[in-house]
């Protein structure tokens, strides 16, 4: 009986390191970028269930109101504003207008636009804000007592709410963590049309009007 010679040839170790090179090179550019789709789809849930609870807030406080936002608070009294969503909400801390930067919302520097420059305007410091038990931010800015401030779609509006999901935390960017609602006539809305009427939320663009393509979005 002839006894053949095993012709297996195994790996070198110059081959396996060079493999293993290989797959770390790959992972360091796949890697990074799957952690950031799964952050930013974890920020965009995050936003939905506060929007939610936002929404449900707003309409406990229209039927309270009397089924009406007008004369809610005197024009532009921020704080006013503030405190009529507050005794519904869960929250931590409130600062009143003038010491509302740095306290319950990032410091002007800190925030980016979603095409990734810094947002160069100063935040109102006369806005009011909320910390809620989560962690994020409210930031509430009255227009006017008659709700009448027309946007350039014709929609008239009582004021803005801006959502910061995550507090603190980065990447504290306008369509990413941070999003614009305004409060109408009937109830709050995420911006579609009006002021921001060209912000499609492309990455090239500003971000203020993310909401509406975000809340559009299916979940799987």
């Amino acid at each position: 009986m002839k006894y053949h010679k095993n012709s297996t040839k195994a790996f070198t170790l110059a081959e396996i390191l060079i493999t293993l090179t290989i797959v770390g090179i790959v992972a360091s550019l796949v890697i990074p970028a799957l952690m950031n789709n799964v952050q930013e789809n974890q920020l965009r849930v995050a936003f939905k269930k506060r929007f939610s609870e936002i929404a449900t807030v707003t309409s406990r406080l229209y039927f309270d109101q009397g089924g009406s936002f007008i004369n809610l608070c005197s024009d532009g009294d921020n704080n006013c504003f503030r405190n009529s969503f507050k005794s519904y909400l869960n929250y931590v801390k409130e600062c009143d207008s003038g010491s509302f930067m740095g306290n319950c919302w990032v410091n002007n520097g800190g925030i980016k636009y979603l095409r990734g420059v810094v947002y160069g305007e100063d935040w109102d410091e006369g806005d009011a804000g909320l910390i809620l038990s989560d962690g994020a931010f409210l930031d509430f800015y009255d227009y006017r007592a008659s709700c009448n401030k027309t946007l350039v779609n014709g929609v008239a509006a009582c004021g803005e709410i801006y959502v910061d999901v995550n507090g603190f935390k980065k990447p504290n960017t306008l369509g990413k963590d941070i999003y614009l609602l305004r409060m109408l006539k009937s109830g709050i809305a995420a911006p579609s049309g009006g002021i921001y009427d060209n912000d499609d939320c492309a990455s090239s663009n500003d971000g203020w009007n993310c909401a509406t393509k975000v809340l559009q979005e299916i979940d799987y």
